[in-house]
Formats: structure tokens, sequence, C-alpha cells
């Protein structure tokens, strides 16, 4: 089973680079939001490095830490 680590501080930062920081032009509420769609494009983009390259893997159910479901 495929898994990604979609939190922490390398993910913040990417989008504070991109957005500014919390609380300045935007809430904390959808700063987490900026965080979890830039996290879902990084692991789209793996995901079909990884298909490419051969990986084998159950690719239609991942295991993700930012799923609510987990």
């Amino acid at each position: 089973m495929p898994g990604w680590d979609c939190h922490g501080l390398p993910i913040e930062l990417k989008v504070e680079q991109e957005y500014g920081k919390p609380g300045e032009k935007f809430t904390a509420a959808e700063f987490r939001a900026k965080c979890r769609e830039y996290a879902a494009t990084q692991v789209d983009g793996q995901r079909k490095d990884f298909i490419r390259l051969g990986v084998l893997g159950d690719w239609s159910h991942p295991y993700l830490t930012m799923d609510f479901k987990n």
C-alpha cells in the first residue's frame, strides 16, 4: 500500500512562500485548506511518477495522513 505523510513544516513553508502567512491575507482555516491542496498536488505528481517508473502498489487506495477517515 503506497502512503504519504502529508503534514509538516515543509508544506507549510512552501504555502507561506507562495501565499503569505495565515492571519495576514487569509484565515488559519484557509491556510490549512491551501496546505491540503498543495499536498494533494504533490501526492498526485509523485503517484504518476511512481506508476511511470513501474512501481507496483494499490494506487487506488493509498494511505494519506491528511485523510479524515484514517
